[in-house]
C-alpha cells in the first residue's frame, strides 16, 4: 500500500509540475486522486477541497474534471468514468437513478420501481480503481422483493384454503449498501 500511495504521488508530482500540461493542476490531482482507490494523506485537501466545490452544483464537477486532459495513455483515468461514478454508486444514489414508475390499477396510482442493472459507469469505475491497484469499491447490490403470501388461486374463494407465497417482480426490489 506504501508503494501505492508513493505512485500516486508521484503522478500528481507530475501531472502538478509537467510543462507539458495544458491542463488545471487541481483538477488532475483530483483525478488522480480519486482513481487511487486508496487515498493518500496528500489527496486529502485537493479531494476535500473538490466535494466542498461542487456540493451545491454536482453537475458542474464533470465540466472542471474534465479541464484535466492527461492524454490518452493507458495508464492514465478515464476522467469521464470518475466524474459520472465518483460519489454516484452508493445505494442512494443507484436508486435514483434506476428508477421508473408503473401505472397500476388503469392508472389508479403508480409505483416506483428500480432496474436491477447497476449502473454501467459503476462497473467501469470499479473495474478501473481494481485495474490501477487501488481496493476495489463497495458497490450497492440489488435487494430483490420477498415473496407475498396470498390464498391458493387453485381454490378459488374459499376461506379454509392455503397461503402460498407469489414471487414478486423484480423491479419491486431496490439498491443496498
Amino acid at each position: 500500500m506504501h508503494t501505492h500511495s508513493a505512485a500516486i504521488s508521484a503522478l500528481i508530482l507530475t501531472a502538478a509540475f509537467s510543462s507539458t500540461a495544458h491542463a488545471d493542476t487541481e483538477a488532475c490531482k483530483v483525478v488522480l486522486c480519486l482513481a487511487s482507490g486508496a487515498m493518500p494523506n496528500e489527496c486529502v485537501p485537493p479531494v476535500q477541497a473538490y466535494l466542498a466545490r461542487f456540493a451545491e452544483h454536482p453537475e458542474d464537477a464533470n465540466n472542471y474534471l474534465a479541464s484535466c486532459d492527461m492524454g490518452s495513455s493507458p495508464n492514465i483515468p478515464n476522467v469521464r468514468t470518475i466524474s459520472q461514478a465518483y460519489g454516484h454508486c452508493t445505494a442512494s444514489s443507484v436508486n435514483a437513478a434506476t428508477q421508473f414508475q408503473v401505472a397500476v390499477n388503469g392508472g389508479d396510482y403508480f409505483e416506483i420501481r428500480h432496474k436491477a442493472v447497476l449502473p454501467q459507469y459503476c462497473s467501469d469505475y470499479s473495474a478501473m480503481i481494481g485495474s490501477y491497484g487501488g481496493a476495489m469499491p463497495a458497490l450497492p447490490h440489488f435487494a430483490p422483493p420477498p415473496p407475498v403470501k396470498k390464498r391458493d388461486p387453485r381454490c378459488g374463494s374459499n376461506a379454509g384454503c392455503p397461503f402460498v407465497l407469489v414471487k414478486q417482480p423484480l423491479e419491486l426490489g431496490h439498491w443496498e449498501d
